[in-house]
């Protein structure tokens, strides 16, 4: 071994186990062992710095704004203002869940200009979530027309030379905007029922 005794014995006496100074050393700790037992067989009992116990932090209660579980976190863990959830599924399925009056603000939000992504960012749901509730929206509350569309899509202050296309959305919720309003057709490929036609049967109303 070619570390100084009085290095070991330094490290030892400053609270270092056997285990942490044979890992500087690059040797096993039964070595700093024998060497540490032999240094105080001759000079005595080394006195040692105890280093402090390490204790856990308290634990502050809090519950999943989704699921509403109840959990326990260190205040370390916790930020001022921000919402925790128990698990990534949550986190997830709260950021599909949008309220009408986030999309209203998303609505507001891009008729001042704003970018999709920016407005993504600003109320913490994905872009294409925004989209397709504020798709539905206009279709519940009879203002899916062209107009309306092209006012929210296509964003003058954006200098925007190619429309935006909104096709993928008539395909997915099978709502299609037209000049005179909105109309039900297949979803997809795949001839699947639209998103709207169940609203349609219940009410028993079309809606333009």
């Amino acid at each position: 071994m070619t570390t100084p005794i009085h290095t070991i014995i330094a490290a030892y006496r400053r609270g270092w186990s056997e285990s942490q100074i044979a890992l500087a050393a690059g040797v096993t700790h039964q070595a700093i062992s024998q060497r540490v037992r032999r240094y105080e067989r001759q000079h005595g009992p080394v006195e040692r710095i105890e280093r402090p116990v390490h204790r856990p932090s308290v634990k502050f209660s809090w519950h999943c704004p989704h699921c509403g579980r109840h959990e326990w976190t260190s205040r370390i863990r916790l930020s001022y203002g921000e919402q925790h959830f128990c698990s990534t599924k949550c986190c997830a399925a709260a950021k599909r869940e949008v309220t009408d009056d986030v999309i209203e603000s998303a609505i507001f939000m891009r008729w001042e200009g704003n970018t999709w992504t920016h407005i993504a960012k600003i109320l913490g749901r994905p872009t294409q979530t925004l989209q397709q509730r504020i798709w539905k929206y206009l279709y519940l509350t009879r203002q899916l027309n062209r107009n309306i569309i092209e006012s929210i899509w296509i964003a003058p202050t954006l200098n925007q030379t190619v429309p935006p296309s909104w096709r993928w959305l008539e395909l997915d919720t099978g709502i299609y905007c037209t000049e005179h309003g909105a109309e039900l057709g297949a979803r997809g490929n795949r001839g699947r029922s639209a998103w709207g036609k169940r609203i349609l049967k219940d009410s028993g109303d079309t809606i333009r």
